[in-house]
């Protein structure tokens, strides 16, 4: 039993360890998330896009960070 502690810590150690990272990644992935849909509301000139071209372009947005997410984008 005494010899089971030691490798509950390691083993406790490296999923926190884990969970920060992914955690990292998805802060990441968010602020990617926040920047493409502050510039998906423009168009080339700075002007507002109609709605129909905002909900075309985060929709694509949306599509391409689930395929890296699933690993089937880069």
């Amino acid at each position: 039993m005494a010899n089971d502690k030691p490798a509950m810590y390691y083993i406790r150690e490296g999923v926190r360890q884990q969970a920060e990272e992914r955690a990292k990644e998805l802060e990441k992935q968010r602020e990617q998330t926040k920047q493409q849909e502050k510039e998906v509301g423009q168009g080339e000139n700075g002007d507002e896009l109609p709605i129909e071209e905002q909900v075309q372009l985060l929709s694509k947005a949306v599509l391409d960070l689930t395929e890296k997410m699933n690993g089937k984008g880069e």
